[in-house]
């Protein structure tokens, strides 16, 4: 059936409505099995073929230039698809929700593929992307939870938020030279994510990027990174190593904590910002150095710990730290979960201990609090277990329990 409209051809062909050269919608009743996209079409119209749940296959001619946005979302069935060297734009949510979808390779005419295009596809296992993108979009491949492997091209400068979100398969991934963003939570939930080697093109790691990649062993940041964002390898639990060049200079809120197989903690020279709780929760600490050169932070006397000078602030403790003379404050969260911390001498400088500074220290025996301090913080030792001895001024007697709680220790007031 064919109607002439205000000079516009619209036509009904098996099921598709079709507008000129551009099919615009269909029945999903009409839709199902394989279809074959007739020649002279152009265009693959917003939502054309949008809950199709019966499509399994389609093959899109050759002079299809665009797929619109939401044209084939919650095609649940749908498996195969064969994309022509025509089209030079996928739209947004082109692809969305199309939970049977296996494999996709995008031709190279393709040079920009809209956010959310593929999020969801939750069966998709390879892609094969286009060599002339220059970004990967917000939420590209989010929820693609059989995603092995991906080549990002070299053109690529920019990887968006939550481009890679929840890609639990994704195994390696070897980052494009040109690349210069890496977004927040770009890669976050990564679980299965082994190394990364990010380039010196790259100036900034965005805010979760690899939030909870608990497989993650080893990172090489590049000598182009200035800033590690907040949370950036938050519960990478298995990271025995990264190398922070000397370029960085700002390290977020929670960057790296609870990656408790961090081993050597190496702090440059030019860094002047490290957020709070940085490095909380790093349990397997052996060795902190700070940069002798460094005029924000020390880890004076070879204290194994990070300073915060001006303040003479300990930030971040490990096993073998030696709290030096001088130091007025144990930050929030210090020594949280060093769980092979056996003793620590507290000296007569400090008058503050943070919040959870010592929570959850199971190993910690013995604690002597002097009449220095002036404030602890709630939870301060918490869950120090085999805390058999504590001596603590009189004044904190009223807030035991907060301080202390959940441990069986011998409690003498002075």
């Amino acid at each position: 059936m064919q109607k002439n409209l205000d000079k516009h051809i619209i036509m009904k062909v098996n099921g598709l409505t079709i507008k000129d050269s551009v099919i615009i919608k269909c029945s999903p009743k009409k839709i199902s099995g394989e279809i074959i996209i007739p020649d002279g079409i152009t265009e693959i119209a917003e939502k054309a073929f949008a809950n199709c749940k019966e499509l399994k296959s389609i093959i899109i001619p050759n002079g299809v230039i665009r797929i619109g946005t939401g044209a084939f979302a919650h095609c649940t069935s749908l498996k195969n698809i064969a994309i022509p060297e025509s089209v030079t734009k996928i739209d947004s949510l082109a692809f969305y929700s199309c939970t049977s979808l296996r494999r996709v390779t995008i031709p190279n005419s393709v040079t920009e593929i809209g956010e959310e295009a593929f999020e969801n596809c939750e069966l998709l296992k390879e892609v094969v992307l286009p060599n002339y993108i220059t970004k990967i979009n917000r939420r590209t491949f989010t929820s693609c939870y059989s995603l092995t492997k991906i080549a990002i091209p070299e053109a690529v400068t920019s990887i968006g938020d939550m481009a890679f979100y929840c890609c639990e398969s994704l195994k390696s991934l070897i980052f494009p030279n040109n690349l210069t963003e890496i977004e927040d939570n770009a890669f976050d939930g990564c679980k299965n994510l082994k190394n990364i080697k990010i380039p010196n093109s790259v100036t900034k790691i965005g805010e979760y990027a690899f939030f909870g990649c608990s497989n993650l062993s080893k990172v090489i940041i590049g000598n182009g990174v200035t800033e590690i964002g907040d949370k950036a390898f938050w519960n990478c639990t298995s990271l025995t190593s990264v190398t922070i060049p000397t370029s960085v200079t700002s390290i977020g809120d929670e960057a790296f904590m609870y990656c408790k197989s961090l081993k050597q903690l190496i702090i440059p020279k030019d860094v002047v910002k490290i957020g709070y709780r940085a490095f909380s929760g790093c349990s397997a600490l052996k060795s902190i150095v700070v940069d002798s050169s460094n005029t924000a932070y020390d880890s004076r006397e070879n204290c194994n710990a990070v300073i915060h000078t001006e303040s003479n602030t300990l930030i971040t403790g490990c096993k073998k730290t030696i709290i030096p003379n001088g130091i007025i404050e144990i930050s929030d969260c210090a020594f949280i979960e060093c769980n092979t911390l056996t003793k620590i001498v507290i000296p007569k400088s400090v008058n503050k201990i943070g919040m959870s500074a010592f929570f959850r220290c199971e190993s910690l025996m013995k604690v002597s609090i002097p009449q220095s301090v002036t404030e602890i913080g709630d939870h301060a030792f918490e869950e120090c277990k085999c805390l058999e001895t504590v001596m603590i001024p009189e004044r904190f007697k009223e807030s035991e329990k907060m301080i202390l709680n959940f441990c069986k220790a011998d409690i003498t007031y002075y």
